[in-house]
């Protein structure tokens, strides 16, 4: 039987597909074992098998919206990927979860959201949205895990990011924001818990990674997202140097996700073919249309060099002439198209 995600992938088009089916590969308790094991302090150098038995029940995954009105009830101890307060729009988590703190004795839990971003310029700062995230992740917690008399048990907040399609110069990277205590005049003690939150940036390659142990994590996400590997080079990868058993289901996402990639780069490559032949035909000669082919896929590669070197849409726009949803409909593809 499919599932309410399922269904809605079978309803959406191909841009829509692979979001929703990045999220379902991440929300795999054993691909998140491997991120906590790689950027959550306090599972840091442990064996992600250990780690599976620190996650709490099953964790909460959202899609793209395709059914009207459709949205996630709370599964985990209350909480719930749709966040909403009064006189504010309603924010979707791709994937929220709780874990037990391995560095502590009592049953302390953290709350883990992640986010599988693939458009790294959108318009405004991502880091500010992932720190407005985690605020939100914190703030939920109200009348959930404390009341306004006892602010003592807030649960920290991680707030990951997976982002992908980066420029070249942050690929294989992993940055933290955190709250830092900062003695502006005199020393002060531990004024009490204040690092209830952090916000972490994964940054991945579009090729595949070495086997180094410092991008091992990327080395792994890679495997799951990144364009020209094979099915059968992916399950290897995932079986021999991850010890990641596949199931039937892990199995019939990694294919999907080699499918929706391939798919969804030759859709790119055609809208600027599309866009040179349009502009060749108007010009009513051969000559103009081999020149006007050539010309919109040129262009279309200008774009994607310039987005790798690290030019934000706006940027790009200016240089290339067209308009910023033109941009952005090129790198990350239209549903119209």
């Amino acid at each position: 039987m499919l599932g309410r995600i399922d269904r809605q992938m079978l309803a959406a088009g191909p841009e829509a597909r692979y979001d929703a089916n990045a999220k379902m590969l991440l929300g795999e308790k054993i691909i998140l074992a491997h991120i906590l094991a790689g950027c959550v302090e306090e599972f840091a150098n442990m064996d992600p098998q250990v780690i599976l038995g620190y996650i709490e029940g099953e964790p909460e995954i959202s899609s793209v919206p395709v059914e009207p009105g459709m949205t996630n009830s709370p599964h985990i101890r209350g909480i719930s990927t749709e966040d909403r307060v009064p006189y504010e729009q309603v924010v979707f988590y791709d994937i929220r979860f709780y874990v037990r703190n391995p560095k502590v004795d009592e049953n302390v839990g953290i709350v883990i959201g992640i986010e599988a971003q693939k458009s790294f310029y959108p318009g405004y700062d991502l880091v500010t949205r992932g720190i407005y995230y985690a605020a939100r992740m914190i703030s939920s917690q109200m009348g959930v895990e404390f009341t306004g008399e006892n602010y003592n048990q807030i649960k920290k907040v991680y707030s990951i990011w997976i982002c992908m399609r980066v420029p070249r110069k942050i690929e294989n990277t992993i940055t933290e924001f955190a709250v830092k205590q900062n003695n502006m005049v005199g020393t002060h003690g531990e004024l009490g818990r204040y690092d209830l939150f952090r916000c972490i940036f994964v940054c991945l390659s579009d090729k595949m990674t070495g086997q180094r142990e410092e991008v091992r994590l990327h080395r792994l996400l890679e495997t799951l997202f990144a364009d020209g590997i094979s099915l059968s080079e992916r399950r290897n990868i995932l079986q021999t140097e991850y010890q990641i058993t596949m199931t039937e289901e892990l199995e019939g996402r990694l294919n999907q996700m080699c499918n929706l990639g391939e798919g969804l780069a030759e859709r790119w490559m055609e809208r600027g073919w599309k866009e040179g032949m349009e502009k060749g035909m108007r010009q009513g000669i051969q000559q103009g249309m081999q020149q006007g082919m050539q010309e919109g896929v040129q262009q279309t590669r200008t774009i994607f060099r310039l987005f790798m070197n690290g030019e934000p849409e706006s940027m790009i726009a200016e240089k290339t002439g067209k308009s910023e949803q033109e941009i952005h409909d090129i790198l990350y593809g239209s549903e119209e198209a």
